[in-house]
C-alpha cells in the first residue's frame, strides 16, 4: 500500500533498476519518487555529462529544484559546465536562466558564485545596465555588491553625480552614503 500510495509502481522500480539503481530499498524507492526523480531524469542528467549520479545526488538536485531542463538551461550560457553542487546552489538562490541571460548579456561571464552572491544582495542586469549608461562601466562584482549593500540604487548615484566636477567613485558613494562625506 505503501509503495501504491507514493506512485512506486513496478513499472518505476523496474525503471530504476534498468537505470543502474537495482537494489534500492522500498524506504529509497518512495523517497525518490516523491521527489521526482525518474529513470529518465538520470538519463537526462547522464546526457548533460554528469554521469551515472547516486540516488541521494539525484534526491538533492530534483529536491532543490534542479530539473534537467535547469541543467541543460544554465550549462549552455557558459563559461563551462556547472557542478552538481553549483547548480543546487544556484537554483536555491533564485539565480535561473533568465537571470543568467541577463548577467551574460550585461557583460559579466556567468559564474555561479558571482550570480549568487549578485542575487542575494540584489544586484540585477538592470542595475548594471542603469550604471553602465551613467559611465560606471565594468564594475568588478564585488563593488557592484557593496553598492548594493549600502542601498545605493542607480537613481542615488546619479542625484550624487549632479554637479560633481568627475564621476564619484564606488568609495565615495559609499562615503556620502553612510554620511562620511
Amino acid at each position: 500500500i505503501r509503495a501504491r500510495d507514493h506512485g512506486v509502481s513496478a513499472d518505476y522500480v523496474r525503471a530504476m533498476a534498468e537505470a543502474g539503481h537495482s537494489r534500492l530499498t522500498l524506504n529509497e524507492l518512495v523517497r525518490a519518487r516523491d521527489h521526482g526523480v525518474t529513470a529518465e531524469y538520470g538519463k537526462a542528467m547522464r546526457e548533460a555529462g554528469y554521469g551515472v549520479l547516486s540516488l541521494e545526488e539525484m534526491v538533492r538536485a530534483r529536491g532543490h529544484g534542479v530539473s534537467a531542463e535547469y541543467v541543460k538551461e544554465m550549462n549552455s550560457l557558459g563559461p563551462g559546465r556547472a557542478s552538481l553542487e553549483e547548480l543546487v546552489t544556484a537554483r536555491d538562490h533564485g539565480v535561473d536562466a533568465d537571470f543568467a541571460k541577463g548577467w551574460r548579456d550585461a557583460g559579466y561571464p556567468p559564474i555561479i558564485a558571482d550570480m549568487v552572491r549578485a542575487r542575494d544582495n540584489g544586484v540585477s542586469a538592470d542595475f548594471i545596465s542603469d550604471l553602465k549608461a551613467q559611465g560606471y562601466t565594468r564594475l568588478p562584482v564585488e563593488d557592484l555588491v557593496r553598492l548594493r549593500q549600502h542601498g545605493i540604487s542607480a537613481r542615488y548615484v546619479r542625484e550624487q553625480n549632479v554637479g560633481s566636477r568627475s564621476r564619484l567613485t564606488v568609495d565615495e558613494l559609499v562615503r556620502r552614503r553612510n554620511g562620511r562625506m
